[in-house]
């Protein structure tokens, strides 16, 4: 039978979760009013769990493209044009797997000093940023060396990470924080909601998906403050760039992508349904094209981005089964999924133009 001190222990934590999601929501309401010059906004409603992709069954479809064996449980995975290979984050062991897209599709594995679930390269031709969840760290990788030229310590769980403006910004998934880290002056920490995913930047500003409070938060890239908080479905997840000013929301538990313009007053431009669990992103911006992996149907889709709105279009491909990540390459749209399983594979899509 569980003591008082236990009890009461668990009492005040139930208290204190529900005291955070009333006060998420009326911060995020409030700053909605701001952002939209005192029109009424929906008010995004917190959820008890954060997001997360949906459980894909056997497939019964065989996957299109090339299929090649890498490892334990790929997920998270970006295309270096400059090696012409794909780079994934493993587990057991922790590693990334560097995969050649022409010829032989050699397989090269490098340890890794932590746990991922994103990748980014910081830059077209690298480093690779890794954000080691298990050690609180995120380490610059040149690539193809697997050397570490930096490591910045971040907050809890550090979830996803990009660079601009000199800095790499970082979502602390389990501390409710992102963190702007390297460059001159000392690291930086800004509340983001109640727990930070994915985030990506355009027009100055980046952009964070709250996967448990359903909010985007944008903060000035120049100030390094918060300038809105918007309404994000009902299960946010990824944010992928996809125009000069634009960013994509997969809002995987709401069944939907959703369009924000981060310039001047961000707002919401659209909102497309999208059955299946929409979960991976990656953005073509040379052919205006967005490709969403449907986590719960393993089914890759192409939408189509006509300014301030997204079209779906008819091209599907079925995938190796749980694509809960995808990339794209920004020199021939050359695409790679990965199947988060034990027995993981990538998938490798050439769509032309």
């Amino acid at each position: 039978m569980p003591s008082r001190a236990h009890t009461a222990l668990v009492a005040y934590r139930d208290r204190t979760a529900r005291l955070a999601l009333v006060a998420t929501a009326a911060l995020v309401s409030l700053a909605a009013l701001g952002a939209c010059g005192g029109s009424a906004a929906p008010r995004p409603v917190p959820s008890r769990t954060a997001a997360e992709p949906q459980t894909a069954p056997p497939p019964t479809t065989p996957p299109n493209g090339i299929v090649v064996p890498v490892g334990d449980t790929p997920e998270g995975v970006v295309i270096d044009d400059a090696l012409d290979a794909a780079v994934v984050a493993l587990r057991r062991p922790d590693s990334v797997a560097l995969v050649g897209l022409g010829g032989t599709h050699a397989l090269r594995r490098i340890a890794t000093p932590g746990r991922a679930r994103h990748l980014r390269l910081a830059a077209p031709d690298g480093p690779l940023l890794l954000p080691g969840e298990d050690v609180n760290t995120v380490f610059e990788i040149a690539l193809p060396t697997g050397t570490v030229t930096a490591r910045y310590p971040t907050g809890h769980q550090p979830h996803d990470a990009v660079e601009v403006g000199g800095h790499v910004w970082v979502t602390d998934e389990l501390a409710g924080r992102v963190s702007i880290l390297g460059g001159a002056g000392s690291a930086k920490s800004l509340p983001a909601g109640l727990q930070p995913g994915g985030l990506d930047t355009a027009a100055g500003r980046v952009a964070v998906a709250d996967v448990r409070g359903n909010a985007l938060y944008v903060f000035d890239v120049k100030t390094q403050r918060q300038v809105a908080v918007l309404p994000a479905g009902a299960g946010p997840t990824h944010v992928e760039r996809v125009g000069p000013t634009t960013v994509a929301v997969a809002d995987t538990r709401g069944g939907a992508i959703l369009l924000y313009d981060l310039s001047g007053h961000p707002r919401q431009l659209f909102r497309l349904p999208l059955p299946g669990g929409p979960y991976g992103l990656a953005a073509d911006p040379t052919h205006h094209r967005l490709w969403v992996a449907l986590s719960g149907r393993n089914e890759l889709l192409r939408l189509d981005v006509e300014g301030t709105r997204l079209r779906e279009s008819s091209v599907r491909y079925a995938t190796v089964q749980q694509p809960n990540s995808v990339a794209v390459s920004a020199k021939t749209g050359a695409l790679v999924v990965a199947g988060a399983t034990a027995k993981g594979t990538l998938q490798l899509l050439n769509p032309g133009s």
